[in-house]
């Protein structure tokens, strides 16, 4: 389920990137951070392949979600608010942000609502039964598609400055 919703994403960002109106858009920073996002969500998918193929049955105890999962999801949250913060603070165009801006920072703001809704997941009972446990992989994929989504239109939107 999760690799075909990798594949869905590399194919939107990387249509989006070429074919939506945001391709024709007098600001060039999204459509170098959607062809990036789409280029890391297809290396992401890649290496979590090569991953898996790796780790064919030679898979120890099952950790402790709740001690090794909460930490990870923390420093999402962190480092979105962190970076969303830094942006309040030097925006030195008042209200004007570029369509980049406007992306990274919506984007940011659901890798913090996500994250909180994944922390509630990793800090409850450990699921039982394999949809629980892909549920739980589904969000923390988008959580961090989100941040890197984010980061990569700010840090686009920076570069085209």
């Amino acid at each position: 389920m999760l690799f075909g919703v990798r594949i869905a994403v590399v194919v939107l960002a990387g249509g989006l990137a070429l074919t939506h109106p945001w391709a024709t858009s007098p600001d060039p920073a999204l459509k170098a951070a959607l062809l990036s996002f789409a280029a890391a969500t297809l290396l992401y998918l890649l290496l979590d392949l090569l991953w898996a193929r790796l780790l064919r049955g030679n898979m120890g105890d099952q950790p402790d979600i709740a001690s090794t999962w909460g930490p990870l999801v923390g420093l999402i949250v962190t480092t979105a608010g962190v970076v969303l913060g830094l942006l309040s603070a030097f925006d030195n165009r008042g209200s004007h942000l570029t369509d980049a801006l406007k992306v990274g920072t919506l984007s940011l703001v659901a890798t913090v609502i996500l994250g909180m809704v994944l922390f509630g997941m990793v800090v409850s009972a450990p699921p039982k039964g394999g949809a629980a446990v892909a549920f739980r992989a589904l969000v923390f994929n988008l959580t961090l598609s989100s941040l890197g989504l984010g980061v990569l239109s700010i840090g686009w939107a920076l570069f085209y400055r």
